[in-house]
């Protein structure tokens, strides 16, 4: 079973909402299974978000998460019946609510790796794989070693980067650059 982790005043049954997107988004079968995965290490995040339209509930945000919900509901038939936490959004026309879907999925900035890992470092060993695949994985040229009660960190870097390497380490607090 997921577990809710998200609360709203209203809810909605997976099979109430109609796809809305159509081919907007492509998910491979590794997307899903990812998705599947957070949903069952984390639970459901976020509320669909619905669109009330001459009767009809369309799906505005969480194609994938009732995608993957409805294959999973083939060995667990429960989820079918389950009250999901959604919200409602306000569109008088169809091209009012093609444009909030488009707000919803946009994205005004980007996560860079830096970024990810300067946000990460209080939980190092969790990897949201939505995310995580877009960081790239240490390389060779990066060697830490503990030394007593220090570590030391051997960073090989061409001479015309030093100086870019070394503003970047002092946005740390904790990193001394020798």
């Amino acid at each position: 079973m997921v577990k809710i982790n998200c609360t709203t005043k209203d809810s909605i049954k997976i099979t109430e909402v109609i796809a809305f997107q159509g081919s907007l988004k492509k998910r491979t079968d590794a997307d899903l299974n990812e998705l599947k995965e957070s949903l069952l290490n984390e639970g459901l995040m976020m509320p669909f978000a619905v669109w009330k339209h001459e009767g009809k509930n369309y799906l505005l945000d969480g194609h994938g998460r009732k995608e993957v919900l409805m294959r999973m509901a083939g060995e667990e038939p429960e989820l079918l019946s389950v009250d999901w936490p959604c919200v409602y959004i306000e569109a008088d026309t169809e091209a009012d609510a093609r444009k909030a879907l488009l707000q919803i999925t946009s994205s005004y900035g980007k996560i860079t790796k830096q970024g990810y890992k300067q946000f990460c470092v209080s939980i190092p060993d969790y990897k949201a794989p939505s995310i995580s695949k877009f960081v790239s994985k240490p390389t060779s040229n990066v060697k830490v070693k503990a030394k007593s009660d220090k570590t030391v960190m051997k960073i090989r870097v061409s001479n015309d980067r030093i100086e870019q390497v070394r503003e970047i380490f002092k946005q740390f607090d904790f990193i001394e650059v020798l």
